[in-house]
Parts: structure tokens; C-alpha cells; sequence
């Protein structure tokens, strides 16, 4: 196994476990909700068929306040009215456990005991905890054939509870990293103060000079639903997301690299491109590390209220808080020994951090729509708010020659000119579109592939923390142009993502 695939496989090897966890346990909830649903309906559940005239009020009242299951004994779906969910004008969700098919919205069951005040009527005088759990580990047909206590909070919440766990590739916006790190392929050599220079014939870029970032991580998204009464007009959503890191980096020294060379401008005077030697034969020794992380994350608190429902599908109002983060750095980390009397050794160490934080409120739109044990939805949603960008240089060099050491809070382009925090804030719109289709495995578990689309503008990119033209002014106390030096600047990251997913509802 390459050291490029081991060093992946370390840093993914924690969020596959949690990934596969989440997954695992919604399957096995899944699995358990089928044992214990999968027994005789209750009386209060009753299956029989009745017949209800076409192109009826009644029948349209009916159809989008039902709720709908599977009948083990016939081998189809079919359909339970509520009647506390009658008198809602906007209609009531179709919650349809199909395994065999689609929906014959002809056949529709009107049963007096099927109301949920009866069931947690009978609930009352039943052999059930408090939590809903069972005393005497069978299930009474007051709780309706479930070993939970409906009118319990436990029986509450596995009734309105549904969770969806995905694996994500995540891909976002590139940027371009600058050459940071060079060698000299010239045979023979340049000369130690030229050889890596940036123009020259024979120079080769060892980290940056390219497009970075536009590779895909492995992360995972989750979601976790509660609805706020049985009828399922209006619930609570919470999301999550993290995309992993996106890791750019590189580590080597002179036993891999005959010439290597950290390069600048040098302001000077003169004013020309420079570099600091890191390993040159018989002249230097040492060792670089180099490497840029970019992460983000975010989530969702949402408040949904169904607009239109029925047991083809629904669509609901989504509005609440929603947050976001891309975080992102840069790390240069060198030591140079050189091997002339009086043998000095430098290290030197470059830090660039940025944070662009999003808080706001959210509003969208989200539905789904059922053919069977097919189901198609989708998710549109803006954010308004706040965009807070933060940003933290720092350096440090220490040089040794015998016993004595002198140290600087600065390093090659993290200088006491650029050096400090920064803050600015700025007002935003963040668009997310998500877009699914599904399969229904079984009565409580479903497959999903999706693919969405995060927006986040006038965020801050780590390569742009840098100075433009990766001047330095290395005189100490400074004196001439004041460079390095910091400019804000503004780019607008889209984050894209492909998903495999596991859907769980009781």
C-alpha cells in the first residue's frame, strides 16, 4: 500500500467507522422495528377493506388524512383514516409502509377504533411501564400489537421519530496555491543562492504552483426528524454535516532531495527572487514539511409545516437557523543545517489559519413524492445572515550556532508586517438545492442517492492570506517596503457532494 493511500486511510479511518456505525444502527433499528411490528394488527388497527364511491368529498378527506400500512394477511397496502387528523384543512400525511407495491387510493378504511384517543384509551389500563416498555415482556392489544405504550413518551417519540444517515463525496471550488517549495534538476547544479530560484530553466515546483483542492473527500451528512403530533403536519428537523479534510501536503528532506529551496522576493535592495536553502549537497542539510487542510461543516435547525400532503407524497414550509464553516490552513515548518563552520541551524515556521463562519436564518421549501416503493424529493433552501471571516498569521524562527540561540516571533513570509488577527464581517445569501430518489427496502428502512449543492459567498481562502507576490523584507529592524503584507479578499466556495444513504422511520 502506497504512503499517499496509508496516509488517506489514517486520516479517513475514524469518520468510515462513524459512518458505518450511524448505518449499522439505523439498520438494526430497522430490523427491530420489523420484529416488533410484524405481529397481528390490533383491534384498534383494523384491516378491513371498505368499499368508498369515486369522486367524493368524503373520499378526498379521507385519502389525504390517511395513514398507511402494511396488511401481513392480504399482501397490499392499506389505508387507515385518522380522524384526528380530519379536521387539519392542509391535509395529512400519507406515511405509506408499502412492500408490495403502490397505493389503491379506492380502498380506503374508515374504522371508528382506529382514532388515536381510543388506542390511548386502552393504553391506560395495559401492563406497560411508564417508558412504555412492557411488564410482562408480551404486548396487550391495548397498546395496539406494539410493546410500547403509545400514549408514553418512548411510544411518542418512536412514533414520530425518523433518521437518515449518509456516506458523502464531497468536491468544493479549487484555489491556486502558489510555488512555496522548489528543486533544481540542472546537471550540473546551479549554484546554492540560485539553485530553485523561481524563472530559472532548471527549477521544479516540489509543492504548490497548481490548482488544489478540487479533489474529492469522504464525509458524511445526518439528519434526525421528530414530527410534533401523530397526524405529521408539523415537525422539528435537525442536519449535520461534516466533508472531512482536503489535505495538500508534503514531507521531505535531503536523503530524497539533492536541492531543496524555500523561495521568495526578496525585497532587497535589490529586488529579486531569492530563496533560502533548505538542502544543497555539501553545503546544507535539513528537512521541510508543508501543508495545506481545508474542512467544512455545518447544519440545520428547521421547523417544517406541511403546505399539501396526501398518500402520494407531501410538501412542507422549512424555516429556521442554519450555520456553516470553512476552515482552512496553511503550515510551512523547515530546518536548515549548515554544514560550514560555524555551523549554524535555522528553523523557521510559517502558520496561516482562516475561518469563514455563516450564522442566519433559513428559509425553503422541501417534498417528496411516492410511486410505489419509489420516491423522488427535493430541498430548497436561503440563508440570510451573517458571514464572519477570521484570520490568524503567525511565525517563528530560531537560529543556533553552538550554545548560543536567538528566536523571532516571524518567519520567511509570516513577518511582523503581516503578522496579527483579522476580522471582518459582511452580509450574505447562501442557497443549498438537494435533490434524492429512494427505494423502500421495508416497512421502516429506505435507500436513498442524492446529490446538493452548498453556496457559500464572500468567504476567505487561505492562499489568499498570503502576500501576493510572496515578498519579504528580512532586515532586522525593518527598514524599506513593508512586506509581507495582509489584504482581505473575498471568493465566493461551492461545495457539490454525491450521497449513499440509509432512511429510518418507526
Amino acid at each position: 500500500m502506497s504512503n499517499c493511500t496509508c496516509r488517506w486511510f489514517r486520516v479517513m479511518q475514524p469518520r468510515i467507522y462513524c459512518g458505518l456505525l450511524a448505518i449499522s444502527a439505523i439498520a438494526i433499528l430497522s430490523f427491530q422495528a420489523e420484529i416488533v411490528c410484524g405481529q397481528e394488527p390490533s383491534p384498534t388497527r383494523s384491516t378491513r377493506k371498505v368499499g368508498v364511491p369515486k369522486n367524493t368529498t368524503n373520499q378526498r378527506q379521507q385519502v389525504r388524512s390517511a395513514v398507511a400500512f402494511d396488511d401481513e394477511s392480504e399482501g397490499d397496502v392499506v389505508q387507515v383514516a385518522c380522524k384526528n387528523c380530519q379536521p387539519n384543512t392542509g391535509g395529512s400525511i400519507a406515511h405509506e409502509h408499502n412492500h408490495h407495491g403502490s397505493v389503491d387510493s379506492e380502498e380506503i378504511v374508515t374504522d371508528e377504533s382506529g382514532s388515536m384517543g381510543s388506542s390511548c384509551d386502552a393504553c391506560d389500563s395495559n401492563p406497560c411501564m411508564p417508558w412504555g416498555v412492557s411488564l410482562n415482556g408480551s404486548c396487550g392489544s391495548g397498546c395496539g400489537g406494539d410493546c410500547f405504550d403509545p400514549c408514553s413518551p418512548l411510544g411518542l417519540l418512536s412514533r414520530r421519530l425518523y433518521m437518515r444517515a449518509e456516506a458523502v463525496s464531497f468536491w468544493g471550488s479549487g484555489q491556486l496555491l502558489p510555488t512555496l517549495v522548489t528543486t533544481s534538476v540542472g546537471n550540473p547544479l546551479a549554484a546554492p543562492a540560485d539553485a530553485g530560484v523561481l524563472g530559472a530553466a532548471d527549477t521544479r515546483s516540489l509543492f504548490g504552483g497548481r490548482q488544489i483542492g478540487t479533489s474529492a473527500t469522504s464525509g458524511i451528512r445526518y439528519e434526525v426528524g421528530v414530527w410534533l403530533e401523530d397526524c405529521r403536519t408539523r415537525g422539528v428537523l435537525v442536519r449535520m454535516f461534516d466533508t472531512g479534510e482536503n489535505d495538500v501536503s508534503l514531507q521531505t528532506d535531503g536523503t530524497r532531495q539533492a536541492v531543496i529551496a524555500r523561495n521568495f522576493l526578496d525585497v532587497g535592495p535589490p529586488r529579486e527572487q531569492s530563496v533560502v536553502s533548505i538542502a544543497y549537497p555539501n553545503q546544507t542539510s535539513g528537512s521541510i514539511s508543508a501543508n495545506l487542510s481545508s474542512n467544512t461543516n455545518g447544519g440545520d435547525l428547521l421547523y417544517r409545516q406541511a403546505i399539501c400532503q396526501d398518500h402520494l407524497g407531501r410538501w412542507d414550509w422549512l424555516a429556521g437557523y442554519q450555520t456553516a464553516r470553512l476552515t482552512e490552513s496553511l503550515d510551512i515548518v523547515s530546518t536548515t543545517n549548515n554544514l560550514n563552520a560555524p555551523n549554524p541551524t535555522l528553523d523557521q515556521e510559517d502558520h496561516f489559519r482562516i475561518r469563514s463562519q455563516f450564522h442566519g436564518a433559513t428559509v425553503g421549501l422541501g417534498g417528496e413524492a411516492r410511486e410505489g416503493n419509489w420516491f423522488f424529493g427535493g430541498l430548497f433552501k436561503v440563508g440570510l445572515g451573517n458571514m464572519e471571516r477570521r484570520v490568524d498569521i503567525s511565525g517563528f524562527s530560531r537560529t543556533t550556532v553552538g550554545a548560543d540561540v536567538s528566536t523571532q516571533n516571524q518567519g520567511l513570509l509570516a513577518r511582523q508586517t503581516n503578522i496579527g488577527t483579522y476580522r471582518t464581517d459582511t452580509f450574505v445569501m447562501v442557497p443549498e438545492l438537494g435533490l434524492h430518489v429512494g427505494y423502500r427496502l421495508t416497512g421502516n428502512l429506505d435507500f436513498t442517492v442524492g446529490y446538493s449543492l452548498l453556496r457559500l459567498p464572500k468567504v476567505g481562502r487561505v492562499t489568499e492570506t498570503l502576500d501576493r507576490q510572496l515578498a519579504s523584507n528580512l532586515s532586522s529592524p525593518l527598514t524599506g517596503d513593508l512586506q509581507p503584507s495582509f489584504t482581505q479578499t473575498e471568493s465566493h466556495f461551492t461545495l457539490h457532494s454525491l450521497n449513499l444513504g440509509l432512511q429510518w422511520a418507526y
